[in-house]
């Protein structure tokens, strides 16, 4: 049994306003999202397959309800090669705060090692600020912050202090994501 856990926060890649009669959960990704999203996949793919010590492939991916949150979501599935049963929807993730973003996570089956969040600002800089105790103003779009805990059950998250954590984003050339702790 691992004695550890692993988040993957991804921001949702960048979305379209070009509407602005669309209901926001509606709305899509813009150009650079939907070139971003398949590009971080597979560079978290790749670091995946390098780096199998640091990091580990999820086997749940959460994604929030709204349409730019669960085409990141999809282009992330694709790149790791899950299946599309290994993806859920939870309406927690969207915009409910980062406490029920953490509490979602707390009610994760403890098979599961390393899981990966789907969300949206401020939701998820909060969230990270919170885990990490870091002051990050704002967590790029399309970022992957992969934070690891040294805890055998999601239930102990709560209260957690993050043992490392990694941070990515599109505009970072790759292998320019920075160590933290």
């Amino acid at each position: 049994m691992t004695d550890f856990k692993i988040i993957y926060l991804v921001r949702h890649a960048k979305s379209s306003w070009s509407n602005p009669l669309l209901n926001d959960r509606d709305r899509p990704l813009n150009k650079r999202g939907k070139h971003d999203a398949p590009m971080m996949a597979e560079r978290l793919s790749a670091a995946i397959s390098a780096q199998p010590e640091v990091y580990l492939s999820p086997t749940l991916l959460i994604s929030s309800p709204a349409k730019r949150a669960r085409r990141t979501a999809r282009e992330f599935r694709k790149a790791l090669q899950l299946p599309k049963s290994q993806r859920t929807i939870e309406e927690a993730l969207y915009f409910q705060g980062p406490g029920a973003i953490l509490e979602s996570l707390t009610t994760v089956a403890d098979c599961h090692h390393a899981v990966m969040i789907f969300s949206h600002n401020p939701d998820l800089t909060e969230l990270y600020n919170q885990l990490t105790g870091d002051g990050l103003d704002n967590l790029p779009t399309c970022a992957v912050a992969t934070l690891r805990f040294d805890i055998a059950s999601w239930q102990a998250l709560t209260g957690a202090k993050v043992a490392h954590a990694l941070l990515d984003y599109p505009k970072l050339r790759p292998r320019q994501a920075f160590l933290l702790g």
